[in-house]
């Protein structure tokens, strides 16, 4: 984990132009008698990047340096935007130079043309224009430092709160799918079963026997009680014990078709079938 307070007693030159105070965290440009305040964790990054010249800095290596507490809970829109602020802090004193390098898919580095220099505090604290700018911008800087530093932990706290609160509601709307998946699945089980189980004579209904010698299921749109003890009392053979029994009569067929089975019509299960076909006779009126 990476000290949180950048170092008191050196100075970073770029490019013999602009000079960056850690511990004041400032940028001063000595052409244009500019500065301006860096964050604290604009300055712990440009401190990583400049001590790692000549490397490229991965993205996870700068969020540990950056927000050493807090980085795994920083987003990825939250560094490119401390970023952002570093670049704008550089024109804004008119360096312009593109110098902080994006590689993409690897992370940041100093463009390799560019010169830095690090030297001791005491060798600017001699000369006067760089000394006063110095030192105005380290007083200013000493009382923002800890707002700064808290304001970073709000934000990461409030940040947390809302994560915390996105996976309840995640974790409710989860529950909430899950439940209905599994009332679609079971119906759609149900459905299936019911097509499955479902056949040609589903529709039958069972006629009862005296005797219940075996179980005769008819259409009761074609068929009438004397219809059915006619065609039983002439063709007795057919109701053997425990068969079941199909009765047909197309329409416009003199014939009655009666399908003996030995179980149930079902698709879950094989039933042996004998077919036989009987001739419907008219009846003479007496």
């Amino acid at each position: 984990m990476s000290d949180l307070n950048p170092p008191k007693d050196k100075i970073f030159t770029i490019d013999n132009i602009v000079i960056f105070d850690p511990h004041a965290r400032s940028l001063f440009n000595q052409q244009t008698n500019t500065s301006n305040t860096l964050h604290a964790t604009c300055t712990r990054c440009l401190v990583h990047l400049l001590e790692q010249r000549g490397n490229i800095v991965s993205y996870d290596d700068l969020l540990s340096v950056i927000w050493p507490e807090n980085h795994k809970n920083i987003s990825y829109n939250t560094f490119y935007q401390c970023i952002l602020n570093l670049r704008k802090a550089f024109v804004h004193i008119g360096y312009s130079n593109k110098f902080i390098i994006t590689v993409p898919k690897k992370g940041l580095c100093i463009a390799s043309e560019t010169d830095v220099q690090k030297t001791e505090r005491s060798l600017y604290d001699s000369t006067p224009v760089v000394a006063t700018a110095l030192h105005d911008e380290e007083q200013s800087n000493e009382s923002d430092e800890e707002h700064d530093d808290e304001l970073c932990e709000i934000l990461v706290e409030g940040k947390n709160k809302k994560t915390i609160a996105a996976v309840h509601n995640t974790d409710k709307k989860n529950k909430i799918i899950c439940a209905v998946l599994a009332i679609f699945f079971v119906s759609s089980l149900a459905y299936l079963y019911s097509l499955l189980n479902d056949d040609y004579f589903s529709d039958y209904t069972e006629y009862t026997l005296i005797d219940n010698k075996c179980s005769i299921y008819i259409d009761p749109d074609t068929f009438d009680k004397d219809r059915i003890d006619s065609i039983l009392k002439s063709e007795n053979a057919i109701c053997k014990s425990k068969s079941i029994i199909y009765l047909t009569a197309p329409t416009n067929i003199s014939r009655v078709s009666a399908l003996v089975c030995n179980k149930k019509f079902s698709y879950f299960s094989e039933a042996s079938c004998v077919s036989y076909y009987y001739p419907i006779y008219p009846q003479v009126r007496k």
